[in-house]
């Protein structure tokens, strides 16, 4: 909703990426920590980390927030 207000852009939401597309992915809290394959976040509030891959053909972009914060900026 925030990116929405913000930018003008509403984003598709999914549970999942689709199968063999691109996504980026943004997640917060404990759900950003069961992201795959990246770096450890920062524990300050508004902490993030950032990171791709494609290993399955469809490239990946993850943003990982501490925080709602954090995953936004």
């Amino acid at each position: 909703d925030e990116i929405e207000r913000r930018t003008g852009m509403r984003l598709e939401r999914a549970d999942a990426p689709a199968a063999g597309r691109p996504a980026i992915v943004i997640a917060h809290g404990a759900d950003a920590a069961a992201l795959p394959g990246g770096p450890a976040i920062p524990e300050a509030p508004e902490g993030y980390a950032l990171w791709a891959d494609g290993p399955s053909g469809a490239p990946r972009v993850y943003i990982a927030g501490r925080d709602r914060r954090g995953a936004l900026f």
